[in-house]
């Protein structure tokens, strides 16, 4: 069966922004409360009431397996001289975070795309292709797919569509997209007569990433590749990458003293338990490291911890490390028991993850 989501009846351009404002900050752990004077929506402050109304009457309409219907996003708010309140509805909260009959619309990605049509490429391409990772749409059946006949030339489809779609699902998914031309035969000026798009999870490219980083660092010591960079790998998914280059490090003297191989004793030292415990994250393409650093506060905010709060993290110092660190360069913030870990990329998708010791 063909998915289906669409806002019925449609959201005005500001309206859809401050519905994704509110499931952007839920999503987040943030509360859902507005100062009027910030939240910047001419709508809001020169016709509130009537606004309002509009607003929570519209409705997200949806077919997903055996199940179609329309709910309301919106369940009710609260507001005062000077701040709003949105209240989620219950069905959308459990529908985002996949506990409920909607699990498999991904409505926490599909919500917060951009554009129209990004929507029905991942309907229609992406869900279906996860395990693949990879297929090829003949360009006359992208182009029905979206709807699209407009742009004759491919330059054009390209940059006003593909780009677009891109960049909606690169930066509100799981996943990072990219495609090659498929032409007719190999001359320069073939006509292109399809696309072929690959799936790749963040978190393995990530993986990726930190694993080639650190075993580089002891490639020359090791007599079993393979076996390291499994190990290596395989570690992440337990242990901070700062962790791991300890261990790395740590093995190549122990292997000496003990006559063992380097790879049996590093094997050894990721059995142990982490000091580390994960408690939140999120990724995103920040404009600026001001915006990661009022990112980062406002998710441990709602991360309600007892010694640690948003005052703890110096932003200044903070906001001057990334304006100078390399790109994708990785570092740590450590302080009273909680630890922060930070890819930062200029051109890309930063990741953050806070940890709690144990």
């Amino acid at each position: 069966m063909s998915f289906y989501v669409d806002f019925n009846p449609k959201y005005t351009k500001t309206e859809k922004y401050l519905l994704q404002k509110i499931i952007k900050d839920f999503l987040s752990k943030k509360k859902t409360v507005y100062d009027l004077r910030e939240l910047k929506i001419p709508k809001i402050k020169n016709d509130m009431e009537n606004f309002l109304e509009r607003f929570v009457k519209k409705g997200i309409s949806f077919v997903s397996d055996n199940y179609k219907g329309t709910f309301l996003p919106i369940s009710h708010y609260f507001i005062s001289d000077t701040s709003i309140d949105f209240f989620l509805s219950t069905f959308l909260e459990d529908a985002l975070l996949e506990r409920n009959e909607l699990s498999n619309l991904h409505l926490k990605f599909t919500l917060l795309f951009e554009e129209h049509y990004t929507k029905d490429f991942y309907y229609s391409f992406v869900i279906k292709n996860i395990r693949k990772r990879e297929f090829l749409v003949t360009l006359e059946e992208l182009k029905l797919s979206l709807n699209f006949n407009e742009y004759e030339r491919f330059y054009d489809f390209e940059r006003n569509v593909l780009k677009k779609l891109k960049y909606d699902i690169d930066t509100h998914t799981d996943y990072i997209l990219e495609f090659e031309k498929e032409k007719r035969n190999d001359f320069k000026n073939s006509k292109i007569t399809g696309l072929i798009f690959k799936i790749t999870d963040k978190n393995s490219e990530e993986k990726i990433k930190l694993t080639n980083n650190l075993i580089s660092s002891v490639s020359s010591k090791t007599t079993d590749y393979k076996r390291l960079y499994d190990l290596i790998y395989n570690g992440l998914d337990s242990y901070l990458p700062s962790e791991i280059e300890n261990f790395l490090q740590k093995s190549l003297t122990e292997s000496k003293k003990r006559k063992l191989t380097f790879e049996s004793v590093f094997e050894d030292s990721i059995r142990r338990k982490s000091n580390y415990k994960l408690i939140g994250e999120f990724q995103g393409k920040f404009n600026s490291p001001v915006e990661l650093d009022h990112m980062l506060k406002n998710v441990i905010n709602g991360l309600n911890l007892n010694d640690f709060s948003e005052k703890d993290i110096n932003s200044t110092k903070l906001i001057m490390k990334l304006y100078f660190c390399k790109e994708g360069e990785v570092f740590d913030i450590q302080k009273n028991g909680i630890l922060i870990n930070i890819r930062y990329s200029k051109k890309d998708i930063s990741l953050v993850k806070i940890y709690e010791t144990i």
